[in-house]
C-alpha cells in the first residue's frame, strides 16, 4: 500500500493534555505513513511527553505566527516559516496570490490562516481535531482549493457543547458539506452530533487510545504504604475535582483518617481546592502533583490503589466528559475505578467488574464503593485483571489506528 500523506490540524502543539492526538500520529508513523502537524498555537506545558520525543513529533510540526502576542513576533515568526520552507513553498501560488483582485483577496486571507497549503506538497488526507479547526478547512475545500485531499474532523467534546447546538448548525454547515468523514470518541457524543446535523451519514464511533509500551513499566510497582485515591485531570469544575476532596473527607468522618488522595493536575480551581482540603481538615492527607509527564503520571497511578473521576454534567451548558483516556490508561495499570456516570465516562469500563459507576450527585455511594474495595483487596485484584484486559481489546493505539485507516482509505 502506498503510503499517505497525512495532515493533522491542531489547536495547540504540543500539549500536555492532549496525548491522544500524539499517540494517534505515532501510530501512523510506525504503519509508514507521512505525518505532518499544523497547529495554530506553541505548545506553553513545561512537561513534554516522552512519546513526542521518541517521534520527533516537533520536528514534524508547523506552528502558525499570527497569534503572536506582538506584531514584531507576527512578522519573526513569518520570516522563520518562509527561511524553513523556502526550498518547499508553491511559489506560483504565492505569487498569484499579489494580484490585485478582489478573488485573490479573498484567497489570501484563507493562505494567511493557513500558511501550510502554501507548501507544493499535497496531503491524500487532512484530519482535523476539534470541529472549530474543521470549519477553517472547510473554507478551503469549499473554494475547491483541497479537491484531492480527504477532510475529516475528530470532535472531542469542548466543540460540541450541548446548550449550543443551534449555533453549531450555522457555523459547521460548510464542514458538513465538504468534508467526507466525521469521528467522535463515543455514543455520547454521537448523539449530540446527530442533533446538529442528523442527516450525516459518514460518522464514526473511534475513541481515543493509548500505546501500551509506555505504560508497561509501570505495571507492576509497589504501592505507596497508605491506601491512595488518584484524580488526575484538569482542575475545572467539569471534572469535578472539589468533589474529589468531598469524597476524601466522607471518608475521614467515617474513620479513614490514614487514606490519602493523589490530585494530579493543574487548573484556575487550585487555590479554591486548597483553600477548601484546608476547610475540610484533609490538607495533610493530600498531595498535589502539578502538571506531569505522560511517564510520571503513569508511575503514580501505578502506586496508587483506586482511581476516581468525580466529575458531572455542567448545569449551565449541558456539557460533560465524553471518554476520559485517562480512564482506560488507569485500567491498563489494574487499578480499579470508580467513576461518575456521566457523558461517555460510561462507555470506558466494565461495570461492576473493572469498576463501578456512581450516580454523580451522590457522594456517599462513592464512599461506600471505595469502602469496599478498600475492605477486599481479593476485589481490587478482580477488577484491575478484568480492566487490563477489557482496555487491552479496545482502547490500543494500533487497533484504534486500523479503524482510523480504514476511514483514511475510505473502507470503513
Amino acid at each position: 500500500m502506498k503510503p499517505l500523506r497525512i495532515l493533522y490540524v491542531v489547536t495547540t502543539f504540543p500539549s500536555v493534555t492532549e496525548t491522544f492526538i500524539a499517540s494517534q500520529v505515532a501510530d501512523m508513523i510506525d504503519r509508514g505513513h507521512d505525518c505532518t502537524l499544523f497547529a495554530y498555537n506553541p505548545g506553553t506545558d513545561a512537561v513534554v511527553h516522552q512519546l513526542v520525543s521518541d517521534y520527533g513529533l516537533t520536528q514534524r510540526a508547523i506552528v502558525h505566527f499570527k497569534n503572536a502576542k506582538t506584531r514584531w513576533g507576527v512578522f519573526k515568526g513569518l520570516v522563520r516559516f518562509a527561511i524553513r520552507h523556502f526550498f518547499s513553498l508553491d511559489y506560483p501560488v504565492l505569487f498569484s496570490l499579489l494580484l490585485p483582485t478582489a478573488q485573490k483577496a479573498e484567497r489570501r486571507k484563507l493562505y494567511w490562516d493557513m500558511p501550510v497549503f502554501l507548501l507544493r506538497k499535497r496531503f491524500d488526507v487532512i484530519h482535523c481535531h476539534f470541529g472549530f479547526n474543521g470549519v477553517k478547512v472547510a473554507r478551503f475545500k469549499k473554494a475547491g482549493l483541497l479537491n484531492n485531499s480527504r477532510c475529516i474532523v475528530t470532535f472531542h467534546g469542548s466543540d460540541l457543547t450541548p446548550s449550543k447546538v443551534s449555533e453549531y448548525r450555522s457555523l459547521y454547515a460548510d464542514m458538513f458539506a465538504h468534508f467526507e468523514a466525521f469521528t467522535v470518541n463515543t455514543l455520547y457524543l454521537k448523539k449530540i452530533l446527530l442533533q446538529v446535523a442528523p442527516y450525516l451519514e459518514s460518522v464514526s464511533v473511534l475513541p481515543v487510545g493509548f500505546h501500551p509500551r509506555y505504560l508497561e513499566p509501570y505495571l507492576h510497582l509497589p504501592k505507596m504504604p497508605h491506601f491512595t485515591l488518584v484524580f488526575c485531570g484538569r482542575f475545572i469544575a467539569l471534572k469535578g475535582p472539589d468533589r474529589a476532596l468531598i469524597l476524601l473527607s466522607i471518608l475521614k468522618n467515617q474513620g479513614f483518617a490514614d487514606m490519602q488522595l493523589l490530585m494530579i493536575g493543574e487548573g484556575p480551581l487550585e487555590a479554591e481546592l486548597r483553600q477548601q482540603a484546608l476547610d475540610l481538615g484533609i490538607a495533610s492527607q493530600i498531595r498535589w502533583t502539578g502538571a506531569l509527564s505522560q511517564e510520571a503520571v503513569f508511575d503514580w497511578m501505578g502506586r496508587s490503589h483506586v482511581f476516581i473521576y468525580t466529575g458531572l454534567e455542567e448545569p449551565e451548558t449541558g456539557r460533560a466528559e465524553t471518554q476520559g483516556l485517562v480512564i482506560q490508561e488507569a485500567q491498563f495499570l489494574k487499578l480499579p475505578v470508580v467513576v461518575s456516570t456521566v457523558g461517555g465516562v460510561t462507555y470506558g469500563l466494565l461495570k461492576n467488574e473493572s469498576g463501578f459507576l456512581i450516580d454523580s450527585e451522590d457522594m456517599v455511594i462513592f464512599a461506600s464503593a471505595i469502602t469496599e474495595l478498600f475492605n477486599h483487596p481479593s476485589l481490587r485484584d478482580a477488577m484491575g485483571e478484568k480492566g487490563h484486559a477489557f482496555v487491552c481489546e479496545h482502547y490500543t493505539a494500533s487497533l484504534l489506528g486500523n479503524l482510523l485507516l480504514a476511514i483514511y482509505e475510505n473502507r470503513a
